[in-house]
């Protein structure tokens, strides 16, 4: 298990290596998935160290990890992706403008690099479209967070982009059980979300019952 402060030198070892190598990355690398927890304070701990960056050397990224096992364990992983589907069938389209919370900066060779944060209601609805049982155990300490407004609002701009049609109403469906059951929301925020007309009604026929 790391501390923030560890993930965060392993993050700037990544461009310090990088740019010596003379490989591109990112002037914004992107902290999600349990990193990014830690850097909200919502976890003091994460497994890996996981980050979003468009380019990236995948040779340099296998160099630290391996490194980083001797010092952290042998299940330790530095998960860096450059795709918006972070997890599943959402794509985070507007990944760098959701990264709205600095972490930490630097200076390598003369440049600044920023380190951000995914935001807080981005990783609670991709946590529930994940449906893992650790992710579940996430949402309470991720919604004490944030409102149900704020979630609503980032569900739908998300949605848009969401890209299993088949998979939409499952998703929506637990998306309103954790705005009510988390979130203090009434039945009726389903009304609230962008979604097709036959979601909606699968929705609420599902609450009737």
């Amino acid at each position: 298990m790391l501390a923030l402060g560890d993930a965060l030198r392993i993050v700037e070892e990544l461009v310090r290596r990088s740019v010596a190598a003379g490989r591109p990355v990112d002037r914004t690398l992107v902290m999600v998935g349990g990193t990014a927890l830690a850097a909200h304070g919502i976890r003091a701990l994460s497994d890996d160290v996981d980050l979003f960056s468009r380019e990236f050397s995948p040779d340099v990224v296998v160099e630290i990890e391996e490194e980083a096992r001797r010092r952290h364990g042998p299940a330790f992983k530095l998960d860096v992706t450059s795709t918006e589907n972070l997890w599943g069938s959402i794509l985070v389209r507007d990944i760098f403008d959701d990264a709205r919370t600095l972490v930490a900066t630097f200076d390598v060779a003369g440049a600044r690099y920023e380190v951000r944060a995914l935001g807080v209601e981005t990783l609670f609805l991709l946590k529930i479209a994940a449906g893992r049982e650790r992710d579940r155990d996430d949402l309470p300490l991720l919604a004490a967070r944030t409102t149900a407004d704020a979630v609503v609002a980032r569900f739908n701009t998300l949605v848009r982009w969401h890209g299993d049609r088949q998979a939409l109403p499952g998703f929506a469906d637990a998306v309103v059980a954790s705005l009510v059951e988390l979130l203090g929301a009434g039945p009726e925020v389903v009304d609230r979300l962008e979604i097709p007309d036959y979601v909606r009604r699968m929705l609420w026929e599902a609450r009737r019952r």
